[in-house]
């Protein structure tokens, strides 16, 4: 492989070089130690040229996390929507050819080879039509997506202080200059475990006794005249419902006894709370079951990453699994003391909550992906708990889920300036290819008129169907502005091809 990418870059003049390739994140460690004891004509200026790797997007999803991070299309400017696998796409038309060949000789082999190869390619050619269509397709996916992601950033920017996206845009734009910085992607914050939660939900549990929240239900419990009393009243009315769903199909005595003295009680302290309902708003108590849900949500999002990389075996996945369900059911909780509140006239603050609406700040419903997927609006409001422990874990989430947004954002925006010079590309090559065919009326002569007249026609036909394809293709993209200015003059005689920039390099492997 070294010499394939060696031998390739000989006399290829770049100043940016991304190389994509399955296992680059090993393949690249001592690539420039590997080239100086290659040949002195495989050795290439190392400092005239800035090299980025990558993995393909398929692939990098089978490569730790680390790996994700840093060689991750998405996370990279200036290569818009790239994802690398297009080498593969066309060996499913290759791959029926093993058979037949796998018992050739070398040399029979790789001509049989070349022949579909070269087939592939020239129905790519006698297809080019459909790319109009195709490209004009992706140019009208890539507004659209431009355009919603940066509607995206800017409300969740919103939700953020000044100060800190200062401070965060500085770490992504040091961090996108040299990938020797810190990962701006990466979490600041010791990984959580298992002990981490337990303790956390124990803590919970302790603060919860000692503003009276218990299951003892005493009934010299006087009633509260205050509003947190009513919202009390509701946290132990939903503990006595699953308190109650929890016993089996034939509770002993003493379990029954224990439920009907709970609800007695409970009963009790709602019928001297109720005529103080009406100078209740429920507004602050949606705000507060939102904070829960998210805090579980991130609790449940961390154990089941601490699971899958560091648990194995049958106990400590079970207590794992039973460790998950004590922090499903307080979210579970949160959703069902948020949604008791949906029709009592917040919903200009807040929104209804949805089943697609209750996932962690990263994961994306549907067929979204991290190029196309939007941040649940549960992340976006803007009354956040502000404990110190529980504002840096918000804090530390919404900063990576921001250089994120700013990624998707600037990589679609990348995706719609690429895609118009591909478009501009596409015209000057077949303005450049028409012209060369009118010149190739003029190559060959024949002493047989009928024979000449063929060749010149042959080659005007060719000419013809390159100015017709781009005329066909100028007029489908005349959404796109400038390429409607494009002059079809045609290309003087001294060109040898169309005059084009060259964008950075990419090498698929």
């Amino acid at each position: 492989m070294d010499y394939i990418v060696f031998s390739a870059l000989v006399g290829f003049t770049v100043t940016v070089l991304n190389i994509s390739y399955d296992i680059a994140c090993q393949w690249s460690k001592n690539l420039w130690n590997r080239m100086e004891h290659m040949p002195a004509r495989l050795h290439i200026p190392r400092d005239d040229v800035l090299v980025r790797y990558f993995v393909p997007k398929f692939h990098i999803a089978a490569h730790i996390a680390a790996c994700q991070l840093t060689f991750s299309w998405n996370f990279t400017k200036w290569v818009g929507r790239t994802d690398s696998e297009a080498p593969e796409r066309g060996w499913a038309s290759a791959n029926r050819v093993a058979s037949s060949t796998k018992e050739m000789g070398p040399g029979t082999r790789r001509d049989t080879l070349d022949d579909h190869f070269g087939d592939w390619n020239w129905k790519k050619t006698t297809t080019l039509d459909s790319q109009g269509r195709t490209l004009k397709r992706k140019m009208e996916n890539a507004i659209k997506w431009e355009r919603e992601h940066r509607v995206a950033l800017y409300n969740l920017e919103g939700t953020i202080q000044p100060a800190l996206l200062d401070e965060w845009g500085t770490e992504v734009e040091m961090w996108e200059e040299d990938n020797t910085r810190p990962n701006p992607f990466e979490s600041k914050l010791a990984p959580i475990t298992q002990a981490a939660v337990r303790s956390q939900l124990a803590e919970l549990e302790a603060q919860e006794l000692r503003e009276g929240i218990n299951h003892s239900l005493d009934d010299n419990v006087s009633p509260s005249v205050l509003i947190s009393g009513g919202i009390e009243l509701e946290d132990l009315q939903q503990r006595l419902k699953r308190d109650i769903s929890d016993l089996s199909l034939h509770p002993t005595e003493n379990q029954r006894e224990a439920i009907i003295h709970r609800t007695n009680a409970l009963q009790r302290r709602i019928d001297s709370w109720t005529h103080y309902q009406q100078l209740y708003m429920p507004i602050a108590q949606a705000h507060d079951a939102l904070n829960e849900l998210r805090s579980h949500l991130r609790l449940r999002s961390h154990i089941y990453k601490f699971k899958d990389k560091n648990l194995w075996g049958q106990a400590a996945s079970t207590r794992a699994q039973n460790l998950i369900a004590r922090v499903e059911a307080k979210k579970d909780a949160a959703v069902a003391r948020y949604s008791r509140l949906d029709e009592m006239g917040w919903e200009a603050t807040l929104r209804p909550l949805r089943h697609e609406d209750i996932r962690p700040m990263g994961d994306f419903t549907g067929d979204r992906t991290q190029g196309t997927g939007t941040i649940s609006w549960i992340w976006l409001t803007t009354d956040v708990d502000t404990s110190p422990s529980e504002n840096e874990s918000v804090q530390d989430c919404v900063r990576i889920e921001w250089c994120k947004a700013r990624a998707r954002a600037a990589r679609w925006s990348e995706e719609v300036e690429l895609l118009a010079e591909e478009m501009r590309r596409v015209l000057a090559f077949l303005e450049w290819q028409g012209s060369w065919w009118h010149q190739c009326t003029m190559l060959r002569s024949s002493e047989k008129t009928t024979e000449q007249e063929g060749l010149q026609a042959y080659a005007y036909r060719q000419a013809a169907l390159r100015s017709a394809m781009r005329t066909s293709f100028q007029a489908r993209w005349s959404f796109v502005s400038h390429l409607s200015s494009m002059s079809s003059t045609p290309a003087s005689e001294d060109d040898s091809g169309p005059s084009i920039d060259a964008p950075p390099a990419v090498m698929e492997f």
